[in-house]
């Protein structure tokens, strides 16, 4: 029990590390588009994408 949850620790850390990484993106990385700035949220989507896309594919391999 003890070990599960410092992993369940673990990964809330992970994970509020990935949020703000992503979130951070669009202040690293301003993107211009045509001489304007490109709206943050199309900066970070495609990172919470491909976590999410990431996540289900190892899901499914896991569970296959």
């Amino acid at each position: 029990p003890f070990v599960i949850a410092l992993n369940v620790i673990a990964l809330l850390f992970v994970m509020f590390h990935a949020i703000t990484w992503f979130n951070l993106a669009p202040s690293a990385m301003p993107v211009r588009l045509g001489g304007k700035r490109v709206p943050g949220f199309l900066v970070a989507a495609p990172s919470y994408v491909m976590w999410v896309a990431i996540s289900v594919f190892v899901g499914w391999m896991i569970t296959r």
